[in-house]
């Protein structure tokens, strides 16, 4: 009898992908870049979480301004903000 398709078929057992902490994702260059951006621009404000539209404008300009803005960086960046905000229940 031949073998079927289904029985040369081999299956890869699924990696499970690690849940990162909160410390982990606070660490990430996107976030520390974002928040000591916006301590130079609101240095009596505390927390810069949630993410308003008005902060990321402010740290898109201060990007600007400063000559530092870089597409590839600051997608990565981006990705990482919003992955921290959404950890934090935002």
């Amino acid at each position: 009898m031949p073998a079927t398709r289904k029985h040369l078929h081999i299956s890869k057992p699924r990696r499970r992908q690690r849940s990162v902490s909160l410390t982990t994702r606070a660490s990430r260059c996107g976030v520390k870049n974002y928040v000591n951006v916006l301590k130079s621009v609101h240095p009596s404000v505390e927390t810069f979480f949630p993410v308003t539209k008005q902060y990321l404008q402010e740290y898109i300009d201060a990007k600007k301004k400063q000559g530092t803005i870089k597409a590839n960086s600051l997608d990565q960046y981006f990705q990482h903000i919003e992955s921290y905000n959404m950890a934090l229940g935002h």
